[in-house]
């Protein structure tokens, strides 16, 4: 090549990379488009890596080169070099804001084995197939296989084959596209029990199914308060782990997941157990939020621990988590509750027998916290019966908190 050509070469491609300008781009971006006209498959891939520099004015060689990889697809097979083309092309149209490429990658997409070329096709499409109805459509499907297929598996290795950065990437492309047809397929890979150890990948199911257009939190309540024990508890998590939840949604999930703990208790002892994890997860969240609404709820999970510390079934430390919870409430039934409570501590005291003075001190600690008048007797006599100085103390300074 003489020193003459090799100049011309050099400022055609330093032109070419050079965003400075649709007039300044015109020529450079024809030269890249001869180029990749007349370029072997690996002169391809770089005319098309070169473009992707030139911004938006580069997008109709994006569209060539994918229309290029569908053409010869049936002819060379799912090439390496033919992915890496793909690959380019969906980076470089995403890059160019080619919106008119979608339906080329959407028939592009699952064509390669290698899931970097999915990964690259689905971010692309994240973006430039939101005109495109087919687009959430096409990936909700293959989500489906692929959850289905995981899910058959005793132990899939997600992170070795590459399987789990393509599901981040289906993740993120459907709630991008924000589809609600989507709420079922990305429930399933936050569900799924391949995902259970993989924090990353649920917390991106849950933050697309939190992207989707329509009722999150009505979806979700579709399947807290009832049908099987798993995938009540995974409804739950996908709502409360997900810091993007509005603190009203978050109340009214945990509502509906302690009254259907409540109701429906289970049938199996793990089923029993998963819903007995879902009823104090509830609570804490509505003891967080102040909940009045569910006070009613709280007080039955109230009775139904204490009945279990009674017949030595529950800890003292969920019967004292139970009351502190009823004393978030801040409703007069909360108080009646806990001013009941307390005169049956006060009889068994009285008639000589002994009662756990921990939570003695949390029922008068929270109905101090409530300030409501109704407990002024019970905690009036705790001061004539045999407690311990501890506890009429605490029955004292509970009483300067009443509400007169």
């Amino acid at each position: 090549m003489s020193k003459r050509t090799a100049a011309q070469v050099a400022l055609a491609l330093a032109l070419a990379l050079s965003v400075v300008g649709a007039t300044a781009q015109t020529l450079p971006v024809e030269e890249l488009e001869r180029r990749f006209v007349a370029a072997d498959l690996e002169g391809k891939i770089e005319a098309v890596r070169s473009a992707t520099e030139a911004g938006s004015a580069a997008a109709a060689i994006h569209l060539r080169a994918l229309a290029f990889v569908a053409d010869n697809l049936a002819l060379l097979g799912p090439d390496r070099a033919l992915a890496d083309l793909a690959i380019e092309a969906s980076r470089g149209a995403r890059a160019a804001g080619a919106g008119d490429a979608a339906p080329l990658m959407l028939g592009l997409f699952t064509a390669f084995e290698e899931p970097d070329v999915d990964i690259a096709l689905l971010e692309a499409l994240g973006t430039l197939g939101r005109g495109y109805p087919d687009s959430s459509s096409t990936i909700e499907a293959w989500l489906a296989a692929r959850t289905e297929a995981l899910g058959s598996t005793e132990a899939p290795e997600l992170s070795e084959s590459g399987e789990r950065s393509r599901l981040l990437a289906c993740a993120a492309a459907l709630g991008s596209l924000g589809a609600p047809s989507a709420y079922g397929e990305l429930f399933e890979l936050f569900a799924g029990a391949f995902a259970a150890e993989d924090g990353r990948l649920k917390m991106a199911a849950a933050a697309a199914l939190a992207s989707l257009a329509g009722d999150y939190r009505g979806f979700l309540s579709g399947y807290v308060a009832s049908g099987p024990a798993a995938r009540r508890a995974a409804a739950l998590s996908a709502g409360l782990d997900y810091e993007g939840l509005p603190d009203e949604d978050r109340g009214m999930l945990a509502e509906k997941a302690l009254a259907g703990a409540l109701d429906e208790p289970g049938t199996d002892p793990v089923g029993r157990e998963i819903i007995r994890a879902i009823r104090f997860r509830a609570a804490r969240e509505l003891r967080v939020r102040r909940w009045q609404r569910a006070s009613p709820l709280v007080a039955r999970h109230f009775y139904d621990i204490l009945d279990g510390w009674n017949k030595g079934h529950s800890p003292v430390s969920e019967l004292i988590e139970a009351i502190d919870t009823l004393g978030s409430m801040g409703t007069n039934e909360a108080a009646q509750t806990l001013a009941i409570f307390l005169q049956f501590a006060n009889s068994e005291i009285e008639r000589g027998a002994n009662f756990d003075e921990d939570v003695a001190m949390a029922v008068i600690r929270n109905l101090g916290q409530l300030g409501d008048k109704m407990a002024f007797d019970y905690l009036l006599y705790m001061g004539y019966l045999p407690w311990s100085e501890t506890v009429k103390r605490a029955a004292r300074d509970a009483l300067l908190l009443l509400r007169w």
